[in-house]
This record gives C-alpha cells, sequence and structure tokens, in this order.
C-alpha cells in the first residue's frame, strides 16, 4: 500500500508540475510569441476625426493595459492601423488589406454608418470578425451576418421608437430634425417618420446638412420657421456646434432638444441646463439629463 500510495503522490506532483509548464508555456506572455494582430479601420482625418481619433485612444489604452496584464493567451496583443478618412472606397480597400496582407485576427471599424455598411459584406465575405464601435444604422447588419459585432451603442430603429413613444407621450405635433446628408441621419430620419406615420396631427420637418457642415445657420432659421416643440438632432459630426449655434440664434428657450450625449460636449450641456434651451434628452431615453 505505502508503495502505490507513494507513486500516487508522484503522480500527482507530475500531473501539477505539467500543468505548471503547459501553463507557463502558453498563458504567460512571451517575447517568443507573435503578438495577435488587430486591425483597426480608422477614421482619424476627415468629418469624423474627432470621434476616430477618440475611438484610437480609447483602444491603445485597452491594449496597453491588457498587455500589462499579461495579454492573451500569453500572447500581446498590437493594432494595426489605417486611416479611411471616411471614405468608403478606402475603407473596402484598407480592410482587405488587413485581413489578406497583415493576416489580422480581428477588424474594429465602422465609426460612420457608410463606413460601416461598406464594411459588413467585406467582414462575412473574409470570415475575420468585425466590431462596429458606433454605426448605428440598421443597414450595418444583415439577418444573416455571422462576423459582425458591435459596442453597446443602439441602433437607430429601437432609439427612434423610443423618441416616438416621448413625444406621443408629451402630445407633441411639430417634429423638427437636424440631419446629416449620409446613411445614419437618413436612417433617423426613415425611422422616425415611419414609427410617427401613424400617430394623428404630427408634422414633420426636416433640414439635412452635409455631413462635413460647421454653419448650421440656415437649416436653423428654417426650423425657427418650423416653430417645432421638439427638435431631434441627428447630426453626429456637428451636432455640438449645431447646438452652440441654437443657443447663439435665439432658439426658442420651449423647444425640447433630443441630442446624443457623444458629440455633445459637457460645456454644451452644461449651459443647456442653465436655461438656454429648455431641456435635452439624449436619443433612446425619455428624462432631461
Amino acid at each position: 500500500m505505502r508503495a502505490k500510495t507513494k507513486y500516487a503522490i508522484v503522480a500527482i506532483i507530475a500531473a501539477i508540475l505539467i500543468v505548471g509548464v503547459v501553463w507557463f508555456a502558453f498563458f504567460r506572455v512571451s517575447p517568443t510569441l507573435e503578438a495577435i494582430k488587430i486591425g483597426v479601420v480608422g477614421e482619424l482625418t476627415g468629418p469624423w476625426a474627432y470621434s476616430g481619433n477618440g475611438q484610437l485612444d480609447g483602444l491603445n489604452f485597452a491594449v496597453e493595459k491588457i498587455n500589462k496584464e499579461g495579454g492573451v493567451l500569453g500572447r500581446n496583443l498590437t493594432l494595426v492601423v489605417t486611416d479611411s478618412k471616411s471614405d468608403t472606397t478606402e475603407a473596402i480597400t484598407l480592410f482587405k488589406r488587413l485581413a489578406e496582407v497583415d493576416n489580422v485576427s480581428a477588424i474594429i471599424g465602422g465609426v460612420s454608418s457608410s463606413v460601416g455598411i461598406a464594411l459588413s459584406p467585406e467582414a462575412e465575405k473574409e470570415e475575420v470578425p468585425t466590431i462596429m464601435s458606433w454605426a448605428a444604422s440598421e443597414k450595418v447588419h444583415a439577418l444573416n451576418s455571422s462576423h459582425i459585432f458591435r459596442s453597446p451603442v443602439q441602433l437607430t430603429p429601437p432609439v427612434m421608437q423610443g423618441v416616438t413613444e416621448y413625444i406621443k407621450d408629451k402630445g407633441y405635433t411639430r417634429v423638427g430634425m437636424l440631419i446629416a446628408d449620409y446613411a445614419f441621419g437618413r436612417s433617423v430620419e426613415a425611422n422616425l417618420k415611419s414609427f410617427l406615420e401613424d400617430v394623428p396631427g404630427v408634422q414633420i420637418d426636416v433640414e439635412a446638412a452635409p455631413v462635413g457642415e460647421t454653419d448650421f445657420t440656415s437649416y436653423i432659421r428654417k426650423l425657427q420657421d418650423f416653430d417645432p416643440d421638439i427638435l431631434i438632432n441627428g447630426h453626429p459630426p456637428g451636432g455640438a456646434s449645431a447646438i452652440k449655434q441654437m443657443i447663439e440664434m435665439g432658439m426658442d428657450d420651449s423647444v425640447k432638444l433630443s441630442s446624443f450625449s457623444s458629440f455633445c460636449g459637457s460645456s454644451v450641456k452644461i449651459r443647456l441646463f442653465n436655461g438656454s434651451i429648455k431641456g435635452i434628452g439624449f436619443l433612446g431615453t425619455t428624462s432631461k439629463t
């Protein structure tokens, strides 16, 4: 029995050592193992530069933290960064290069919906897991998508459904919209109009500005003439500038403004809360914040 017991103990110790060696070999960061490459189809210049560079800062922070904590399966992460300039043709070219030449394990992109829509079928063709960092248009996703993932940012339809319920609850009948003339802005317009179609007595005025617009004076004047009860700000690249200009142009302080927290800076929020405009509710919510 004693001999059997000794052999059993030796076997257990050997098993523990083997597990330890395997863990040490495969689950620690090793300088001899190739880093796991993550591609980035960035939007670092052009109309989405502010959001694109913010995204890159966050990615760099995350990669640095993960690597310091041991990496993934004993391997460091490294970013392969490109800049599409928010051009869809360029974005597709860069995506293919990351997948076929750089052999990345996954790709992050799609700050703007137009780029996200362009990249979605490419992700399926290349069979590369792709994370859309914003790209809120529902057209980014197909029913058979198996390689498209997204951040917590909601798609447009449920957001507009929430806004519609708020409009109905408050009894608003005049709805103004300032949108960017591209995939996301048109998605905001189409979905809200669809949800409001069966709400009696509602009038809608839509002002569509180019994606790169910075002077919203003429659009705001038309909206002021329309005299809305609520104004939907669906122009992400120029959202904060548009709100500032609304304040400067004396937008009626009884107008409710529905906007996105992510493109409405804190200084703008403070001015709004101080009474420049009666209230701001972020898209997808029904509360003043």
